[in-house]
């Protein structure tokens, strides 16, 4: 934001529903080549929110992302697509902030409702 005027647009994905764009979550440079690709790594993340601690960021963050390197994942094919789903932007706040901020039960529905627009 580099004008107040902005805060409301820039801070829409707070604030009521998040638009789904299931072409967002493509995305070559992280390897994401297909949405089907991008579905699958929010099939990987959703059990993950589910059961992380929202208590601090780095207590969400720290066993999602021990969870990517365990299956041999890079961060980006995880948390890309993440992002996109739970800001419907292509540039927003980071992945964890958003999850964060939004807290369990509003990331999940918007997870759960991205992956049931199959």
């Amino acid at each position: 934001m580099k004008r107040f005027d902005e805060f409301v647009e820039l801070t829409q994905s707070l604030y009521g529903e998040a638009a789904i764009r299931k072409d967002l979550l493509v995305n070559p440079k992280m390897k994401i080549e297909t949405e089907s690709d991008g579905l699958a790594s929010l099939e990987f993340a959703l059990p993950l929110l589910e059961s992380v601690d929202y208590s601090s960021l780095d207590a969400l963050k720290t066993p999602i992302l021990e969870a990517i390197t365990a299956a041999g994942k890079k961060n980006g094919q995880i948390l890309w697509p993440l992002r996109v789903a739970l800001s419907g932007e292509e540039f927003s706040p980071g992945a964890f902030e958003l999850a964060y901020i939004l807290g369990r039960d509003e990331s999940i529905k918007r997870i759960q409702k991205v992956l049931a627009s199959k």
